[in-house]
């Protein structure tokens, strides 16, 4: 340290311990230091002189005059055997943190002149000076000062081993040297700490009425007075103070300590009070000041208490004022290491040391019970120390350590400390809870919380006992949990402050009968003296165990979490139902005085004060009897009173008010948390059940704070799942009947739950209530209607989720009525203008679902209703068509297949391209294509009877087709491949159909129209070759035959005729893969017949067949899933499969169209080729064309498709010779 002009400069230490050699090897941490520089004194201080050590450990109890004389001899020896020569290298380690401090440095330290007299007052006595404040030694402390500490510094409990005053520690640290001592302690755990306080056996027990403490009273008069030097008289009408109380909890009175030190001795770590005077200047900051009579011997208990002074302050010297008479002799310099080993006071730190070790162990190992009172008592000339559990003897009302019993009859019996024990619990609890670190200490709070429950009454304490509860509740269900994907975990404390402690001691250091914690079958327990003083081995150590951490699923701590909340409302209506009959009382009790009065005096007018009329103002507002407990929110209102609802900070009239407002507001949270649970779960009855009572406890929340819906709208969450409810219900509509039990049925919790709701706000009140649909119907217009109750006070995140679900929930809304109405007209027979609002209906939410899409820009969901809304319209046109009456496609049928075909151009504008959204993209093709044929097909097949001026049906017909053609995209593969080809081929067959029936007719150009005939007729038979589908196959083939038969005529060039039949016979020839279909067909028609074992057709034929077929569900599935159009898949169904007998038929038509086809083409060209027979190269050819003839007659009377297949199959070759003798010609 540096001195500059006679002043020294005060040095900042850090933080961390400082380490500085002691004798024996004592560390001590130079914590305290003076936080400004201070004057030093004009004289110095005197030079150390150290004192010289008696290396004598005989007598280590100095005589002193001031004091009784201690005899050695009257010491058992044996009980420092061991300590007093132990080895000098031992370390001890001491350190101290200043908690708080009403000196901010020490104060300037001035050594007197020599013969300085003090008992004259100095010359600045009884003066003001701000700049120096020491503390008073004579100031009385508070009664119980661990409590008050332990609310000072809450954040200390569980990190510190005890908490107490300074003098109570040392007089506990002095039990072996001061055997004649008297040590009365009560004793409290919080956790891992040790709450220590003196307590007065004469104050409180012996000078108090009989009624007081009745049960201790008789206990310590019987047990423990025996014990004390005398028995003074009790005065029978003095009471006993008892702590002042705020709001219940203890707020002990007296003067504050000087300090607060949390002392670090060796392994012990205790917060302590005290009051040591600490002075300052030049070369030595920090000393303590001491004065001593020369002619009195400094005693070896004034000696520890020196010592243990400084190592609690980490002052690392002694200053030693000396007087005689008053009169200053001398200043003597002494460090803080050599106390102990004075001539006068030598003592052993190693025994102090085991002491502490022992006592603190001896403490924990028996006071094991939070808010338990446990007396630490030790009479005068004991040997042992005892500990007694007063509240066991409380709670039992008898004295069981010698076993006599006596019931208690006092209301006055009950422990007195309870209540400020509990108090402190619930104050540790919650600066924990708002600590940073809080969710390290969840378990430890728990235990803490209900620690506190188990000792006060409700009846008596509504107000903690319902916070504690809400405490406990929002452990296990934090405020902050998102209720759309709650997630909890297991909740354990890092480290094991809080739980319990249970020692295993040495041997040595108790007695086996000792070796049990006190308990109410034991209440108490003793220790010998001896047995402090032993070594503290390391085998002795406390086994902390965790508080249990907050373990289970999330559905069993909601279900803790909503206990506590009916706990505490419980709480809080008995409380308010009290308050209330007691104000009643009184009001009626003031009525009666009042109604006295009024009988004997007359009423006359007041000055100043109006004379009420019987009348109501004219533009008033009737009043609903309820009355906002809400502040306004912009005036200013105590913080504690203060509520925030939906990040809206409310003020409220009281703290009844404020926690019921808190308490519903959990509750709401918990059902809703318990709601998605249940949800996830699909239990969808319970979760409708838990969303009623959450929106039920959410309007009770609202009507105590006095405010309409419109201030506080429901949570957005809770309808949002409540929608989802409703939508999932619909899914599941065949369970329902389960559903509806889970609904039903009700625990004890939710009933009296409800009942507490009830009380607030009955449901018939509630503006949004929930209930069970009746039908699928009313399933989603629930679920519309509670999204849209949400959208109105969701956050534009939020909106975006809900404006989707709405879309959604109004697509399959308007589904399920455009089936309903579809299926009314089908099933009922009733015709379409009966069904007419319902089609109305259907359009209008649809249309309401597009609205809603399109503010998130949904674009694919967009198509996907325009889609749907043109197969509405469909639908319309399919149903609105008369059953009556010649068949014509006319309006309105015309209209609403017009209307549909621009819900679909607007869902293709819309996806723009298929990379949009290829599946949604897919279906609205095919249904837009789907709509362009059947109108096509519908205008072809039934034109209308009466067409206007200039109107060409065949070509309106050509141009639909040719669009719908444009969109069967047959190179995409998939499921919908064989289905666009089919389509496509379709479409050319008709196309080919219109340009033929031009052909006959003799319209337009007709080598151009022919072309366009034979080559539509061409792609469609490419096209069922694919798809190997013989009807079609034989009817496109047979289609062309015709189409070059109609050719023949008018023609009489042989050449010409040869090619054409030999053209229609090739044509022909080429429908074996469909003959073969077809005889397979018939021989699996003919062995089911026969038996059910048979296959129906060949594998190659049944493999086909069977892709076909799945090909057809899959399509089905996706039509149906889609909404597409029964119709088409009907008329789709009729093409695909050709194993019905429907089929069986056309197919044989066909064949004996076939046979007389085939036939006819050969005896024509027999014909052709026997007129030219003169030419010798001709009459090969008539052989091979008689030949094909007799092949096509059926002479052994096969199945006819047999028949053709075997014939078709024998003329092919002779075909091919005999055109290839053609070209050779």
């Amino acid at each position: 340290m540096e001195s500059t002009d006679g002043e020294a400069e005060a040095t900042k230490v850090k933080d961390e311990d400082v380490e500085v050699a002691l004798t024996p090897r004592m560390t001590n941490s130079l914590v305290i230091s003076p936080s400004k520089t201070v004057a030093r004194a004009s004289q110095a201080l005197s030079p150390i002189r150290k004192p010289s050590r008696n290396t004598s450990h005989g007598e280590f109890i100095s005589q002193s005059k001031s004091q009784e004389p201690y005899n050695q001899a009257n010491i058992d020896a044996s009980v420092y055997d061991g300590n007093l020569n132990e080895n000098q290298d031992l370390h001890i380690h001491s350190a101290a943190v200043v908690k708080s401090s009403e000196v901010e440095f020490p104060v300037q330290f001035h050594e007197l002149q020599s013969n300085t007299d003090l008992k004259m007052p100095p010359s600045n006595w009884l003066q003001e000076h701000t700049s120096i404040r020491l503390p008073n030694p004579t100031q009385k402390h508070a009664d119980f000062s661990s409590f008050l500490m332990a609310h000072q510094f809450p954040d200390c409990i569980g990190e510190v081993d005890v908490i107490s005053d300074a003098e109570n520690i040392k007089k506990l640290l002095k039990i072996p040297y001061n055997p004649k001592s008297h040590v009365s302690m009560m004793i409290h755990r919080v956790g891992k700490t040790l709450l220590i306080d003196e307590f007065d056996v004469y104050k409180y027990l012996l000078r108090q009425t009989e009624k007081e403490w009745h049960w201790l009273r008789r206990f310590f008069f019987e047990h423990v007075l025996q014990s004390l030097t005398h028995k003074p008289s009790l005065p029978m009408n003095e009471m006993m103070p008892e702590p002042p109380l705020e709001e219940q909890l203890p707020q002990p009175s007296g003067q504050s300590f000087t300090r607060n030190v949390v002392w670090n001795f060796e392994d012990l770590h205790m917060l302590i009070g005290t009051d040591l005077p600490i002075f300052g200047g030049g070369t030595h900051p920090c000393v303590s000041l001491r004065l001593r009579d020369m002619s009195k011997p400094i005693n070896i208990l004034t000696g520890i208490d020196y010592w243990l002074d400084n190592l609690m302050c980490n002052v690392p010297e002694v200053v030693m004022c000396y007087h005689l008479d008053g009169i200053v002799q001398k200043y003597e310099l002494i460090k803080t290491e050599d106390l102990p080993h004075m001539c006068d006071c030598h003592f052993s730190p190693r025994l102090v040391r085991d002491v502490a070790q022992n006592i603190l162990s001896f403490l924990n190992s028996k006071a094991t019970k939070e808010g338990h009172t446990y007396w630490l008592f030790k009479g005068k000339d004991d040997d042992i120390v005892k500990l007694y559990d007063l509240t066991s003897l409380c709670r039992e009302g008898r004295v069981s350590v010698d076993g006599t019993e006596e019931e208690t009859q006092t209301e006055d019996s009950g422990n007195p400390f309870t209540i400020p024990v509990a108090m402190l619990f619930y104050r540790v609890a919650k600066n924990m809870r708002a600590s940073e670190d809080a969710h390290t200490k969840i378990a430890s709070i728990r235990a803490l919380l209900k620690n506190c429950l188990t000792l006060l009454d409700k009846n008596e304490y509504p107000k903690i006992v319902s916070s504690a509860h809400y405490m406990l509740s929002d452990l296990y269900v934090p405020q902050d949990i998102d209720p759309d994907s709650p997630v909890l975990d297991d909740c354990s404390d890092e480290d094991s402050e809080w739980s319990s402690t249970v020692d295993s001691d040495d041997e040595d250091c108790c007695s086996k009968q000792d070796t049990q914690s006190v308990t109410p079958a034991n209440p108490s327990s003793t220790i010998k003296v001896s047995s402090l003083c032993k070594p503290h081995t390391n085998k002795t150590q406390s086994h902390y165990y965790k508080a249990p951490p907050l373990l289970g699923t999330l559905e069993e701590r909601c279900q803790c979490a909503l206990n506590h909340v009916v706990e505490a409302l419980q709480c809080l209506h008995t409380s308010s139902t009290r308050e209330h009959e007691r104000s009643g009382t009184k009001r009626n009790k003031a009525t009666g005085v009042s109604r006295s009065q009024d009988e004997q005096e007359p009423k006359m007018a007041r000055p100043f004060h109006p004379i009420p009329m019987p009348y109501s103002p004219l533009n008033g507002s009737p009043d609903n009897g309820k009355k906002a407990l809400v502040v306004a929110k912009e005036r200013s209102a105590d913080d504690h009173l203060t509520v925030s609802v939906l990040c809206q900070q409310y003020s409220v009239a009281s703290w009844l008010d404020k926690l019921n407002i808190l308490l519903l507001r959990k509750a709401s949270l918990v059902y809703l948390v318990m709601a998605r649970t249940n949800f996830s779960m699909k239990r969808y009855g319970l979760a409708l059940r838990y969303i009623r009572f959450s929106l039920h406890a959410w309007h009770g929340m609202a009507c105590r704070l006095g405010l309409e819906e419109s201030d506080v709208p429901i949570p957005c969450q809770a309808l949002t799942l409540a929608g989802d409810i409703f939508y999932m219900i619909l899914k599941v509509w065949e369970e329902v009947a389960s559903h509806i039990d889970d609904y039903n049925s009700i625990t004890a919790t939710n009933q009296d739950m409800l009942t507490l709701l009830e009380s607030i706000l009955p449901a018939q009140e509630c503006s949004w209530t929930i209930k069970l649909p009746c039908d699928t119907e009313e399933a989603l217009a629930l679920s519309c209607l509670s999204f849209e109750k949400a959208l109105s006070a969701a956050d534009p995140q939020a909106a975006m989720v809900l404006s989707r679900r709405l879309g959604n929930v109004c697509n399959e809304l308007g589904v399920m009525y455009m089936n309903q109405a579809a299926k009314m007209c089908e099933e009922k027979n009733i015709g379409f203008q009966d069904t007419e609002e319902l089609w109305q209906r259907s359009a209008e939410i649809l249309n309401r679902g597009i609205e809603y899409f399109s503010r998130v820009s949904d674009v694919a969901n967009i198509a996907l209703l325009h889609s749907n809304t043109g197969r509405l319209l469909r639908l319309c046109a399919f149903y609105c068509v008369p059953k009556a009456g010649p068949r014509e496609f006319v309006n309105p049928e015309r209209y609403y297949y017009d209307q549909a075909i621009k819900e679909y151009q607007k869902a293709l504008e819309i996806l723009k391209s298929r990379k949009r959204s290829m599946e949604i993209w897919d279906l609205v093709v095919w249904e837009y294509g789907t709509t362009l044929y059947t109108m096509a097909s519908l205008l072809q097949d039934h034109p209308p009877l009466v067409t206007a001026a200039g109107e060409d049906v065949a070509r309106e017909v050509l141009d639909l087709l040719t669009k719908a053609l444009k969109y069967c995209d047959v190179k995409i593969p998939g499921v919908r491949q064989p289905l666009y080809q089919y389509r496509a081929a379709v479409i050319y067959m008709r196309i080919a159909g219109i340009y033929h029936n031009a052909v006959r007719q003799g319209e337009g150009e007709m080598k151009n129209t022919k072309h366009l005939a034979q080559l539509n007729y061409s792609k469609a038979a490419t096209l069922f070759m694919q798809l190997e589908n013989p009807t079609d196959i034989l009817k496109v083939q047979l289609d062309q035959a015709v189409l070059i038969e109609d050719q023949l005529q008018g023609i009489s060039n042989q050449q010409i005729l040869i090619k054409l039949h030999l053209s229609i016979l090739q044509l022909l020839v080429d429908c074996v893969p469909a003959l073969k279909s077809s005889e397979a067909s018939a021989v699996a028609k003919v062995n089911q017949t026969s038996t059910d074992n048979m296959p129906k057709i060949s594998s190659c034929s049944h493999n086909q067949n069977k892709q076909v077929g799945a090909n057809m569900d899959d399509r089905s599935k996706y039509r149906e899933n889609n909404n597409a159009c029964s119709e088409e898949i009907s008329c789709q169904n009729e093409y695909l499969t050709y194993e019905d007998e429907e089929s069986q038929e056309k197919i044989r038509a066909l064949l004996v169209v076939f046979e007389k086809k085939i036939q006819n083409s050969l005896m024509a060209l027999i014909k052709i080729y026997s007129s030219k027979s003169k030419k010798s190269h001709l009459g090969n050819d008539v052989s091979l064309l008689r030949e094909m003839y007799s092949l096509s007659l059926n002479m052994q009377s096969l199945p006819l498709a047999t028949h053709l297949l075997n014939a078709t199959t024998a003329i092919t070759p002779l075909l091919s010779q005999l055109r290839t003798r053609k070209r050779q010609l």
